[in-house]
This record gives structure tokens, sequence and C-alpha cells, in this order.
């Protein structure tokens, strides 16, 4: 992992699944190495689509750990888990996808820039919201029922 993750645990606070609360199909274990989750588990438990998670693999955000078959199913390992973790959570903060990619990938990153940006776009759509919630107030006004 990059330098970034102590800042990540420490800025964030992350708290990840304890091993039990993976499926047996796809649990985390002392030995790591060997422990793969399909897709669709991958999917049930982290509560995002088949299409995200392809998505995220087809532009290099979160690639598999291996495929197996003829079909060339994909499988991810607990640290794919973690990275897949921490995009969730990015995302959930409003991050684009280029910010996480350069937050998990890019070492030289400015978080606290980048951090700082989207706390800008927030507040920019929170005051868009602000005059669209003022604007129908108005017009109810105009149009009682």
């Amino acid at each position: 992992m990059h330098m970034h993750w102590s800042f990540l645990y420490r800025f964030f606070g992350y708290v990840f699944r304890s091993p039990g609360t993976l499926s047996s199909k796809c649990k985390e274990e002392q030995d790591t190495s060997n422990t793969l989750c399909s897709v669709g588990e991958l999917c049930a438990k982290t509560g995002i689509t088949r299409k995200t998670l392809f998505y995220y693999d087809r532009i290099g955000l979160l690639k598999p750990t291996a495929r197996t078959g003829i079909q060339e199913h994909k499988y991810y390992d607990a640290a794919s888990v973690h990275r897949l973790q921490h995009i969730l959570r990015f995302r959930k903060a409003g991050l684009r996808i280029e910010e996480i990619r350069a937050i998990l990938d890019d070492p030289a990153c400015d978080i606290p820039t980048i951090l700082q940006n989207a706390v800008q776009r927030c507040e920019a759509q929170q005051n868009t919201l602000k005059e669209q919630i003022s604007l129908l107030k108005e017009l109810m006004e105009e149009y009682p029922s």
C-alpha cells in the first residue's frame, strides 16, 4: 500500500468489516493470499451492482485479482475488498473517479486539496438547492391549493 493509507486511516477513521462478517465463500482469514470473492459475493457484501464493479475494472480503478475458467470469472482478494471499501467511501463523500484514482494510486497527490475542492463543489450544490427551494416556495404562494 502507498504512504497515503496511514493518512486515510487517521483522516477518515476507517473501520473495515471484521473477518466474521463475510460469507464462508468470501471471507478474510489470517492467510489472505488465497482468499477470493466472486463478483456476486463482492456485490452482495458491498451493495454495489455488477455493472459498477465491471466499470471499475474497465477503467482500471479496481482490477480483479484472478480470473478462472473458460469464461474467465473474476475474483477479488482481501486487498481488493479493502480498496473497494475506500472507493465506495470516497464516492459517497462526493469525490470524482479521477480524484479517487489519484488518492489511491498517486503517492504525490495533494489529498487535502482534493478534499477541499470536493467540499467546495458540495457547497455550490447546496447553494443551488437552497435557491431552488426558495423559488419553489415562491411558486407555492403564487399557486395556492
